[in-house]
């Protein structure tokens, strides 16, 4: 698996991921998203610091993406694998992988408690349940040190 920043031609995968209906059911927001939205909102998280996007690639094809909304020295995941590679376990790879080129100080992760798959990534990764609020379980680390499936 190879990680990258997202590049504008990233976009027609990830807002078709979004809207694929399973990724909408475990999302916060469950309306499909429109292109022209999607466009917008896109740009602007591309050239926003406070907004670190990647994508995973398995021989030369998008098979994820993962956001990470920064502030300060927090970063809130979001992830998201393509329909067709769930429950092979890229995800985590994925997000080991992130976590290992980033470094923050904290990651927090809100996630539906319906959503086993992600709930068993974060664990897996070291993340721990911290609580819940509006609905969402609150999954939170201490850096990435601390983190990762490869640990000394």
């Amino acid at each position: 698996m190879y990680i990258r920043r997202a590049e504008l031609k990233d976009s027609e995968s990830i807002l078709e991921w979004r809207n694929d209906p399973v990724t909408r059911t475990m999302s916060i927001s469950q309306d499909a998203i429109l292109k022209e939205s999607h466009d917008r909102w896109y740009a602007s998280a591309l050239s926003n610091p406070r907004h670190q996007i990647f994508i995973a690639e398995v021989d030369g094809k998008a098979i994820g993406m993962c956001r990470l909304n920064v502030s300060g020295e927090t970063a809130e995941v979001s992830i998201n694998i393509c329909p067709s590679c769930r429950g092979s376990g890229v995800g985590t790879k994925f997000l080991d992988l992130v976590i290992k080129q980033t470094n923050f100080g904290r990651y927090v992760a809100q996630i539906k408690a319906e959503n086993l798959a992600s709930i068993r990534t974060f664990e897996s990764l070291g993340f721990k349940r911290k609580g819940e609020e509006n609905g969402l379980l609150i999954y939170e680390a201490n850096g990435s040190t601390s983190l990762g499936l490869d640990q000394d």
